[in-house]
């Protein structure tokens, strides 16, 4: 009796280990709307929103924004930084945030290394950058 208990219990535990649960999840109602609405709002690459960057650097000179560029990118890789040219200026700028202690947060890190850096406001930060610098 004990004997036959074992062998069907060892049959059916080692049958369990090649069976597979399959799970399905079904959404529904206002949630669903709700988060396709905030993908497809947030997703648009054409959508800009205001807020602070950190600027680097302001300058005539081509060569010189060159150089902080690649100083910058060699001292903080993780990090990206673009620059725009507004005539006369090349304007070195970093960072993507919506609240100015954040980037002032951010700023004091920078400090060290490029004591002359400022959070400047812009309108033109995708909220995908945002998440680069929490």
């Amino acid at each position: 009796m004990i004997r036959q208990l074992f062998w069907t219990l060892f049959l059916v535990l080692a049958t369990a280990g090649s069976s597979r649960a399959q799970i399905t999840i079904v959404e529904h109602g206002p949630y669903t709307e709700m988060l396709n609405l905030w993908t497809r709002h947030n997703g648009d690459p054409d959508r800009m929103i205001p807020g602070y960057r950190i600027q680097l650097l302001a300058t005539t000179d081509r060569l010189k924004l060159e150089e902080m560029e690649t100083r910058f990118t060699r001292d903080f890789p993780e990090y990206p930084v673009d620059w725009k040219h507004e005539p006369p200026y090349y304007k070195l700028r970093t960072g993507a945030f919506t609240d100015r202690s954040k980037a002032t947060a951010f700023l004091y890190r920078l400090k060290r290394v490029f004591p002359s850096a400022y959070p400047a406001v812009v309108k033109d930060i995708r909220p995908a950058e945002l998440l680069l610098y929490r």
